[in-house]
């Protein structure tokens, strides 16, 4: 008897590994914590990428019209340097005020490091593009990202960046859910999401060793892996689209 069974991102595999979660009920910083997010913040919009052709969307156009404001670009894609994985690269991304958190694809549910590490965990408010806004509300932080759909244009957006970066007090409502809550984010390599692997198995067939136990025979998953997949995907026109 076999079974298919998927491992993914996606909120609807049997099995679903995140590339980050938000534990709501665990508070990163105490309430009388009031810090001033934007002190020390010299810089505005950074932006890393290694990929800087192949997108189901034009992801680098976007970037390049952007460039109303200095978008610090780092890796292959930009001339500025900064080495990952490194303290280093930490404090350079963590002197900008804004993260460019911009997906390869529009798919559900796929949001990547991008989001979750590069942007909230380095202490920058993510400027996302990728998934819907109504998929990043399922798993995000409450008020803790900018959605560039919510806008009529480029113009429309700019002008809010605009807005933050004058408004000290406006900027720091994008950090208020590190008072209600903490973020993770996980990459293969890390035993906790290897756990999260295992774990999310033995529940799977934990029920359906219940379902024989109490009907005496179990039905196969069978899905079409191919069309599941494809079908998440969808090309959404854009306030830089022609």
């Amino acid at each position: 008897m076999a079974y298919n069974w998927s491992m993914t991102f996606h909120t609807d595999s049997e099995v679903t590994i995140p590339y980050g979660r938000y534990f709501g009920n665990s508070p990163e910083i105490p309430q009388s914590d009031n810090r001033n997010w934007a002190a020390g913040k010299t810089r505005l919009v950074a932006w890393m990428a290694s990929n800087c052709g192949v997108t189901s969307w034009g992801r680098t156009k976007f970037v390049r019209i952007f460039k109303i404001f200095q978008v610090d670009t780092y890796g292959a894609c930009g001339k500025l340097k900064c080495p990952r994985n490194s303290e280093a690269c930490d404090r350079i991304l963590s002197s900008h005020k804004f993260y460019l958190s911009l997906e390869n694809s529009e798919c559900e549910d796929y949001i990547t490091e991008k989001f979750w590490d590069k942007g909230l965990r380095k202490d920058m408010v993510p400027i996302v593009y990728g998934t819907t806004r109504k998929d990043y509300e399922k798993v995000a932080p409450p008020y803790s990202f900018i959605h560039i759909s919510d806008y009529k244009n480029m113009s429309d957006l700019a002008d809010y960046i605009k807005y933050l970066d004058k408004n000290d007090t406006a900027y720091n409502e994008y950090f208020e859910w590190k008072k209600k809550g903490s973020v993770e984010s996980y990459n293969q390599c890390q035993a906790h999401t290897a756990q999260d692997f295992f774990c999310g198995i033995v529940k799977k067939l934990e029920e359906i060793d219940e379902q024989v136990f109490k009907t005496g025979h179990t039905q196969p998953e069978i899905m079409d892996i191919n069309n599941w997949w494809r079908a998440s995907c969808h090309h959404r026109k854009t306030i830089w689209s022609p």
